[in-house]
Order: C-alpha cells, then structure tokens, then sequence
C-alpha cells in the first residue's frame, strides 16, 4: 500500500473571476510538514513569469490526512504559485488565460503524506543547467552531435569573455538566457571546435569557464590556430613534441592535482600567456600572474 489515494482532479481556466476562490482556498491552507521552506526570490520569479506571460499551468496537490477525528487539509504542491497568485490578486494585476490543475488525495498517516510529497518535483526529473543548455543547442542542426556538456561550458566561457572583456560595464545576458547564444550562428564554429578538442573526454582540465573562455578570445583573434593550439593542449601524454600549449596542459594538470585555489582572472590570464607564447614559437617557463594589480592580458588584435 502506497498510503495516499488520489480523490479527484479539478481543472480551472480564466482570470481573476475564476481563479479567485481557488487561489483564497489554496492560501487559506497554514503552512504544512509536507512543503519545502518559502523561498522569496523563487515565488517573485513566478509572478514575474505570470506578468510576463510565460506562465504554464500550475499543478496543485492537497492532501486530507485524518486527525482528531476531521480531516486535516495538507497542501502538497503549489505553495510559491498560489502566494504569487495571491499577490497579483490583490494588486488588481492577475492576467486572464492562466490555468490550474488541482490534485485532491486521502493519505492514510503521516508516513503517506510524506511519500506522497516525495512524488512531486523528484530531483531527478528537475531541469538542470545542462538540460536548458542542451534545449537551446539542439535547436541548432549543426549543433545536434555535439556533447552537450561540453558546449554548455564553452557558452558560458564566450559569456564571460564578454563580460569581463569585451563589454566591460555593458549589459551582457545572464542566467539561463547566456544559452541562446546558440542562437548566434557565426559562433557555431567555435562551439563545433571545442566539442572537437574535447569531445572523448580528454583533458577535462579544459573544462572550466575561464579556460573556455580564454579559448573563445583565441578563436576571436584567429580561428585556425586556435583550434591547433586547444587540440595539442588537450593531448596530454599523447603528444609527441612540447611546446606552450603541452606547457599549459602541465600547469592546469598541476593546478587540478595540488587543488590549488585560483581566481577564474588569473586562470583565463595563464591561458593567454600560454596563447601568446605559441604565436611566438617560445616556451612558457613562468606561469606567474596577477591579474588585481596588471588587469586581464589582452589577446593579441583583440585588445580590450
């Protein structure tokens, strides 16, 4: 026995006027065991959602637990929708076109309410980065083969190289809307280049947001032998002669081993020092920086 019974399921669509009592009655529900702590900042993200018409429909989930001889009303699902809800009904704002769906279960005793909660939004089923990521890319045909994490860190390293320096003060997008740079078709090359370097799992070192970063200013500065320069750093014991770039393969290899604590300047600043030194046909014997005094090194012809 799972200990919880569905009862019935409920669906209502419109606006204020039809909303209303349902919303009054989800929040007439006092704060329940079996929902997670109020989060602000993620009930005022869903009203934003609701003002901006980006609302799906809500998926609600009350549960009757006996106690005491009545009936206890749980609520399970839906406690930051309906408090946004709420909110935008008492500021006269609730938009027409919104729909919830209602879930109404019997559970046996305290042990089927919480196996009942468990059910809703497993962490498992959660949409990661990844997966938002993953979305945007594969709306891309070209993009498609291409390894999904690691396309993911090389749109979030373009992001930063934007960010710090090509448009420094400049707005630059963030969150989750940094992934519809997929959308720019004219850096596919550089995603489907990274993907190349990194594709069967070597040198997972590269893998960070900085370096991916340094990787899309080289690629900026000239495509070609970027894609040179990232493959031989990606080598590893595979390389059959040492120049900068097998230089800073053993710099991130030591950094990773000895866990060394770094700021994400300072590692994009030893990948252009490694950058600059191949262009010039010379090793790398010093990987010192410091990127608070000195600021980030340009990249040669991309000047910040």
């Amino acid at each position: 026995m799972s200990g919880f019974q569905r009862l019935k399921s409920e669906t209502v669509e419109g606006g204020a006027k039809e909303l209303r009592p349902w919303i009054e009655a989800m929040r007439a529900i006092t704060a329940t065991p079996v929902e997670r702590e109020f989060d602000q900042k993620w009930a005022l993200e869903l009203k934003n959602r609701v003002l901006e018409e980006k609302a799906v429909p809500f998926q609600w989930a009350v549960a009757d637990l006996p106690h005491g001889g009545h009936f206890l009303r749980l609520r399970l699902n839906g406690q930051h929708s309906s408090w946004a809800l709420s909110e935008l009904l008492k500021e006269d704002k609730l938009p027409g076109g919104l729909a919830i769906h209602l879930d109404t279960y019997s559970v046996a005793d305290q042990a089927g309410a919480v196996m009942l909660f468990r059910q809703f939004d497993s962490r498992r089923s959660a949409r990661s980065k990844e997966d938002i990521s993953g979305a945007y890319q594969c709306f891309h045909e070209a993009l498609r083969p291409c390894n999904r994490s690691i396309l993911k860190v090389a749109v979030e390293g373009a992001t930063w190289f934007r960010r710090e320096v090509q448009e420094q003060g400049l707005a630059v997008k963030s969150g989750d809307d940094i992934y519809t740079l997929f959308d720019e078709e004219r850096l596919h090359p550089f995603f489907q280049m990274m993907d190349a370097v990194l594709k069967d799992g070597k040198s997972n070192e590269l893998k960070r947001v900085p370096i991916m970063a340094a990787a899309y200013g080289t690629w900026l500065d000239d495509a070609k032998q970027a894609a040179e320069f990232w493959r031989l750093a990606a080598l590893g014991t595979k390389r059959t002669e040492e120049d900068a770039a097998s230089d800073l393969d053993g710099e991130l290899l030591r950094i990773r081993e000895e866990k060394e604590k770094i700021s994400a300047r300072d590692l994009y600043a030893k990948c252009v020092k490694a950058w600059s030194a191949y262009g010039n046909g010379i090793r790398v014997n010093n990987f010192k920086v410091d990127t608070k005094k000195k600021g980030l090194p340009p990249i040669s012809g991309l000047a910040a």
